[in-house]
């Protein structure tokens, strides 16, 4: 019985022949081997060309992504530097820049979380933390990255 391969498609495809070629002709230390630019010529040229990619694109999208993670992650951000204890912190949809989901990041085996994070879509969301979790001081946290205090009335 053969075993079947499937198809491979991409740059890793194409690439995978050639870096593995390189890899077997640094591996064997044979001094012939190792002098035949045919073997490992096209793996370096491949790796060298990666490499310049990199080196080229990175400076141009890594300032955009790390603006738009440090906006997106300003609400947890906020609630951390001000070292709350004992604290439910709501975060509207409206503050949430790249989506409300990715910033709910509670422990989930902790039982008993320094901060929890709550996603404030309806007024049954906040009953329902207030019947499980009493006791906590409720903050709520905006874009910009500041949280403010709710008192018992606002809430």
């Amino acid at each position: 019985m053969s075993a079947r391969v499937g198809v491979k498609s991409g740059s890793g495809a194409c690439l995978a022949p050639l870096v593995a070629r390189l890899f077997g002709a640094a591996m064997s230390f044979e001094l012939s081997r190792l002098r035949r630019l045919r073997d490992y010529g096209p793996g370096v040229l491949a790796l060298a060309s990666a490499a310049y990619g990199v080196v080229k694109i990175a400076p141009r999208t890594y300032p955009v992504a790390y603006a738009e993670y440090h906006q997106g992650t300003a609400p947890i951000r906020a609630a951390r530097d001000r070292h709350l204890k004992r604290a439910l912190v709501l975060i509207f949809p409206e503050d949430a820049v790249q989506g409300w989901c990715n910033l709910n990041q509670n422990a989930p085996f902790d039982p008993n979380p320094d901060i929890l994070f709550l996603a404030r879509l309806r007024p049954a969301d906040e009953a329902c933390a207030r019947r499980h979790f009493p006791g906590l001081t409720w903050y709520q946290a905006h874009a910009n990255g500041s949280v403010e205090r709710l008192d018992a009335g606002r809430r």
